[in-house]
């Protein structure tokens, strides 16, 4: 989701990206990669591979130190922790609405800073100030062409308005809780876990493919999945590229007596 609108722009224009190593401190993997024409610090908040949060209060502070608009993916942190755009200084906010903000599949915003002017992507009809050939001055309205996803819109306003009548703080408590215990699940199988936070637990079965793995597991009625995970770089860097992993990701419906029946699978699979 980051990867390939880079590349995009790349082909387009001739945009330059420089990737950090996300296993060293944020400052040492950030500052060297600049350079005076440096425009975007883009990250992910979190990785949907290990689970792993990224500093962003430490990426937006080198961004404002040297003048550069950040952009978060925050698809794999929103709903499951507290994440103050405003407090943390980040200009633009990416998610999509069927992740932890509990909505449908086909909707998902980006915030933008009020100080940012964005130009449109999409021009098309809006339903408003028809004479005017040109998308609108207004916001939303100017990004917004043609007939939005009512249904994923209201999806996810529900949604976030579940969250805050649970409370985040609840749901972190939930998620790492439950996280905690796949870790402990999988550790007493032998499984070996390459990720576990932030609500994900990724690992490797001693003896069975990541693959054959989850389709036992689906036929014992468990949902994980497998693979690449939509994150090669994640997996190169794990050394996992060939075989990918199995992962389990978890919401604040799951309980721990469905981390007790994975035990029980898991070990008859073993």
């Amino acid at each position: 989701s980051v990867s390939r609108p880079l590349l995009s722009l790349t082909d387009l224009y001739g945009v330059e990206v420089s990737k950090y190593n996300s296993s060293l401190p944020i400052s040492d993997a950030i500052t060297p990669l600049l350079r005076n024409d440096t425009e975007f610090i883009v990250t992910t908040a979190a990785s949907n591979v290990t689970g792993k949060v990224i500093d962003i209060a430490a990426v937006s502070k080198i961004a404002k130190e040297h003048g550069i608009i950040t952009i978060i993916d925050a698809s794999q942190l929103l709903g499951h922790s507290s994440f103050d755009a405003r407090k943390l200084g980040v200009d633009a906010v990416c998610a999509p609405a069927h992740k932890a903000l509990l909505g449908i599949q086909g909707g998902g915003f980006v915030a933008f800073g009020p100080h940012l002017e964005v130009g449109t992507i999409i021009e098309g009809g809006g339903g408003g100030d028809t004479f005017n050939l040109k998308m609108p001055e207004r916001l939303p309205e100017r990004l917004e062409a043609g007939t939005l996803n009512l249904p994923a819109v209201v999806a996810l306003y529900e949604g976030v308005r579940y969250i805050q009548e649970i409370g985040i703080d609840a749901v972190e408590e939930r998620i790492d809780a439950l996280t905690e215990r796949a870790r402990e699940v999988l550790h007493d199988v032998g499984a070996t876990i390459y990720g576990a936070g932030n609500g994900i637990a990724s690992f490797e079965h001693p003896k069975l493919h990541s693959g054959a793995l989850a389709t036992l597991l689906d036929e014992e009625g468990i949902a994980v999945r497998s693979g690449l995970h939509c994150a090669p770089d994640a997996h190169k860097k794990l050394g996992t590229e060939r075989r990918g992993l199995v992962r389990l990701s978890f919401s604040v419906f799951n309980t721990t007596k469905e981390l007790d029946r994975l035990w029980k699978v898991l070990g008859k699979i073993k």
